[in-house]
């Protein structure tokens, strides 16, 4: 198990276990998410103190996190961001707007 849960009332503590939110940590989050959602869990509260840093697949668990806990009308708050976590984020946000810009990588096939 890469996450660490504890319930109280229709709250949901997650601690993260892993240093690299990635893929598999992505897979158990949903998994995690979905089940609490379906018991009508409505507030969560994720910690990522364990983690150091993130790739597309962790940003994509924090994104789609938040458009599920909306639509179900509940909340997500993200707590203890390393500072190593923090720049990773911002060095992943820089990449992605260089790519989405067309700077970055100049040599894409057709």
């Amino acid at each position: 198990m890469i996450f660490n849960v504890r319930e109280e009332n229709d709250s949901v503590f997650l601690e993260t276990k892993s240093e690299i939110l990635d893929d598999s940590v992505k897979n158990e989050f949903d998994k995690l998410l979905d089940k609490f959602l379906i018991e009508g869990k409505k507030n969560f509260h994720l910690d990522l103190a364990g983690s150091r840093f993130i790739d597309t697949a962790g940003l994509q668990m924090l994104v789609s996190a938040k458009i599920k806990v909306n639509k179900n009308a509940a909340i997500l708050e993200i707590h203890n961001i390393s500072p190593e976590l923090e720049f990773s984020m911002e060095e992943l946000r820089k990449d992605l707007l260089k790519f989405v810009s067309g700077i970055y990588p100049k040599n894409l096939p057709n």
